[in-house]
Parts: C-alpha cells; sequence; structure tokens
C-alpha cells in the first residue's frame, strides 16, 4: 500500500546477564570492546569488539546504559559543554583537543580506541585550484 507508513511496536525485554555486565562497565569508562571483554568473559579484542556493537544495536541495552549514565549525572548535553568552550577558547591546543572530543563523541574515528582516521568531504563549490578541485 503506496503512501501508508507503518510503525514497529518496540518491544523492551529484560536485560541478559551478560548484557547486565556489559551496561554496568559501560556505567565505569570502559570502553565498548574492554566493555564485552568483562561481560562475556573473553580474552579476544575482535571477538568483543564483535559482541559490543551487537550489544549497542539492542535498544534495549542502549537506553539501559543511557539511564545508568543520568543516574551518574553523564548526559549529552553535560559532555558537549566543555567540548564547547573547548571549541570556541582561543589556545589552539585547548581548541584541537576540543575538535578530538567531539569526534570521539560522534563516533567519527573509524576504531573503537579513538585516534584513528577522521573522514571528512569538502566541497568549495565547483572552484578549481592549481592542483584540480579544492
Amino acid at each position: 500500500m503506496v503512501g501508508y507508513a507503518y510503525m514497529r511496536k518496540i518491544v523492551t525485554r529484560p536485560l541478559k546477564p551478560r548484557e547486565v555486565k556489559f551496561v554496568e562497565a559501560k556505567a565505569r569508562g570502559l570502553n565498548n570492546a574492554r566493555a564485552a571483554m568483562e561481560a562475556t568473559g573473553t580474552t579476544d579484542l575482535n571477538i568483543a569488539s564483535t559482541q559490543a556493537s551487537r550489544m549497542l544495536h539492542n535498544v534495549t541495552v542502549k537506553e539501559a546504559i543511557a539511564a545508568e549514565l543520568q543516574k551518574q549525572g553523564i548526559t549529552m548535553e553535560n559532555a558537549i559543554k566543555p567540548i564547547a568552550k573547548a571549541l570556541a577558547h582561543d589556545d589552539v591546543e585547548i581548541n584541537l583537543k576540543g575538535s578530538d572530543r567531539y569526534f570521539k563523541l560522534v563516533g567519527a574515528y573509524n576504531n573503537n580506541e579513538g585516534g584513528g582516521s577522521v573522514h571528512f568531504h569538502m566541497h568549495a563549490g565547483g572552484e578549481r585550484g592549481e592542483y584540480g578541485d579544492v
């Protein structure tokens, strides 16, 4: 039926024991892979990264992490305030640290630890410089 949008009902369920451990580890500040290692008992970083990714695709797990962080006063608003201050700072070192924190927050790095490459696409209105597209 064209023109009709169907909404799926999101069904929440109790967390599994390993998901509870994962949520607790994330709330203590562990990165995704380390939290999964602790929650599942695996010692393989690649397996842990895959397990973390699967758990983080679960709406119930994501909501539980957000709730735990909020209990600690950690909200997106509170996380962004110091980043915004650093980005507006006159000191270039502080400004760069703020940029780094922002990219980590939005997941722009391509690995679990951060510090990887960041992908940018610059569009300069079709201007062509000495070396081609700018």
